[in-house]
């Protein structure tokens, strides 16, 4: 591995085994909720955004008022999502190959 000047923060990770599942029976699991030998953890130090899901009431009711609804699978989107340069830094990932 280079070496690294900037600020960096290698996310834990291991699989979960899912024996029974035909797509992913080894799913990768990252947890950036770890805390570190330093003390926080990456989500710790994170800008928390605003929350982004509606009410649970204002959903049920907007089933009972439309006949229509749509329901999307967002299966396996992490890490496929674009971030700015500055910020890959903090999203590296050390993968070892047997």
């Amino acid at each position: 591995i280079k070496s690294i000047d900037a600020p960096s923060y290698y996310i834990p990770h291991h699989c979960i085994f899912k024996p029974n599942s035909s797509s992913t029976p080894c799913r990768i699991v990252f947890d950036a909720s770890m805390k570190t030998n330093a003390g926080p953890s990456l989500n710790d130090i994170l800008y928390k955004g605003p929350k982004l899901q509606n009410n649970p009431i204002t959903i049920l009711l907007n089933f009972r008022l439309f006949p229509i609804a749509v329901v999307a699978d967002l299966k396996q989107m992490y890490r496929q999502v674009k971030m700015i340069e500055p910020h890959r830094s903090f999203q590296r990932v050390l993968w070892r190959f047997n």
